[in-house]
């Protein structure tokens, strides 16, 4: 035993100090010195105890079964040699390069080394992939830290192949999925929320710059921003940004709205809830605005423009049209004059019209009048 804790004169041995300890003796050396050239022989399990932080230096062996001057530790089967001490103190270093050729285990399952499979595990003594990482908590968390306001990266590299990285930028406090060729394949901007495609400066919680293809459904609660054509399914919905045309069930809309079935009737449909009115209006730009509105309470489909009301209207129950007006008494109700440029047949009981002159003494030619006398018949003033 080399036994020294004085801290007037630390320990020095230079040279050999050799010499066998009985079986089953741990041997101890305790020195703040630098402890150089030591070879202690040893056929039981060796326990080197170093107290006081000291460091064991040189070519030295420390050996339990044999000497055989390589500068190798060798012990026997079941006999491993243990360094133990103050944990708070250094027990353990190396000065120099190092290589173990078999596992390495801290703390059994703390981190583990796999020689066989060249993998590497924390948390588990058998790791599946290159790098395995497992937590025995119920939230596993791996971090990535470095010092602001650099950077933190992530990076994939296959190879002969596209190097993937995922970093998150200290600066502009966004993360930022890139690849060697595209610097900005997707953002997440932490204090917003807002994620970006293909740019790295979104302007709503999703915006995407360039074609999107959405192959199942699409439910948008918020905004959105797309700055290139939206296809949605196999021509369910286009979004045409270079002549700003809408494609439904068409991949080449010829209009603003082009609605188009594979099969069985198109049908377009535009509904309201509770009593409200369903409209669809016309404009064009500096000129009359005209709607067809479907009147919910009235129970009436209207048409009209901007100064007049009532131009037409449909009673969906009777069927009656008025012209001029809001109730149409008959099938046709035209309040106001008419022309009819061809033959007028009328079919039916007698038709009595109001306010029609009775003779046609100071009527024009073409004019209308009833002829009372001929069972009202409604006769043209002549030319």
């Amino acid at each position: 035993m080399i036994n020294s804790l004085a801290n007037i004169l630390p320990i020095n041995i230079v040279g050999v100090v050799s010499g066998t300890v009985a079986s089953g003796t741990p041997t101890n050396i305790f020195s703040r010195a630098a402890i150089q050239n030591v070879v202690i022989i040893n056929e039981d399990p060796l326990e080197v105890s170093l107290v006081g932080g000291g460091i064991i230096t040189g070519s030295g062996t420390l050996q339990s079964a044999y000497d055989n001057d390589d500068g190798t530790i060798t012990t026997t089967a079941g006999k491993p040699v243990i360094f133990s001490g103050d944990p708070s103190e250094e027990v353990f270093k190396v000065v120099g390069s190092g290589s173990i050729s078999g596992d390495l285990s801290v703390d059994d399952t703390t981190f583990h080394v796999d020689s066989a499979t060249n993998r590497i595990g924390i948390g588990t003594t058998t790791p599946n992939t290159l790098l395995h990482i497992k937590d025995s908590s119920a939230n596993s968390v791996t971090r990535i830290e470095c010092s602001s306001p650099n950077d933190a990266v992530l990076e994939l590299l296959v190879k002969n192949s596209q190097q993937y990285s995922l970093r998150a930028d200290g600066f502009i406090n966004r993360l930022v999925l890139h690849t060697t060729v595209f610097d900005k394949i997707m953002s997440i901007h932490a204090g917003k929320g807002f994620v970006g495609f293909n740019t790295l400066t979104p302007l709503e919680q999703l915006h995407v710059v360039g074609n999107g293809i959405i192959a199942g459904d699409l439910s948008v609660t918020g905004s959105g921003i797309i700055t290139d054509d939206l296809i949605v399914g196999d021509n369910t919905l286009l979004v045409n940004t270079d002549n700003g045309s809408v494609g439904i069930g068409t991949p080449s809309p010829n209009g603003r709205l082009h609605v188009k079935t594979s099969s069985g009737d198109a049908r377009l449909r535009v509904s309201a809830a509770g009593p409200s009115d369903v409209i669809l209006e016309l404009e064009a730009e500096g000129s009359q605005r005209y709607s067809i509105s479907a009147d919910r309470t009235a129970n009436l489909l209207t048409i009209n423009s901007t100064f007049t009301e009532n131009m037409m209207t449909l009673h969906p129950t009777t069927g009656k049209i008025g012209i001029n007006t809001g109730v149409a008494e008959e099938q046709l109700h035209v309040v106001g004059s008419g022309i009819f440029t061809g033959g007028l047949e009328i079919q039916g009981n007698p038709v009595i019209l109001s306010d029609l002159p009775t003779a046609s003494g100071s009527l024009a030619a073409g004019e209308l009048w009833v002829d009372e006398g001929s069972d009202f018949t409604l006769k043209v003033t002549p030319a």
